[in-house]
């Protein structure tokens, strides 16, 4: 029995503040949703136009990162040919096209056709004088 008494007196304590002048801020505990940036992704209502720009963007990306492979290419392919003919002209047209290329993303294949055409412009320059 003295323990019931003890453990009820621990519970049934008085509240602290019983002034009705407290006030607490409440407004984390409480918030309204009124649009759908409070709810996850997952929860969010569906916006048709939302879907449609969102595959829109998409596509453009993967569209523009095909035609930055193709350039690409195409640039390591003149800076290639410019280690056997005419360097200047190809190596330079392989350095422009691969400068295209990293800004399109592709960079390995745009970095190779620079380096490969500084590379061939210069080899050209150093034996030059010798032919």
């Amino acid at each position: 029995m003295a323990e019931d008494k003890e453990y009820r007196s621990e519970y049934e304590q008085e509240l602290v503040n019983q002034d009705p002048d407290y006030r607490e801020e409440m407004a984390a505990d409480v918030v309204p949703i009124t649009s759908g940036t409070a709810l996850p992704e997952y929860e969010r209502p569906r916006d048709v136009s939302e879907v449609h720009e969102r595959r829109n963007v998409q596509e453009a990306s993967r569209d523009e990162g095909q035609t930055g492979r193709v350039i690409g290419m195409f640039s390591v392919i003149l800076s290639v040919l410019s280690l056997f003919i005419l360097p200047v002209l190809f190596g330079a047209a392989g350095i422009i096209g691969g400068f295209v290329a990293v800004r399109r993303g592709a960079a390995t294949s745009g970095y190779w056709a620079i380096g490969i055409g500084i590379a061939s412009i210069v080899i050209s320059l150093l034996f030059a004088p010798f032919f």
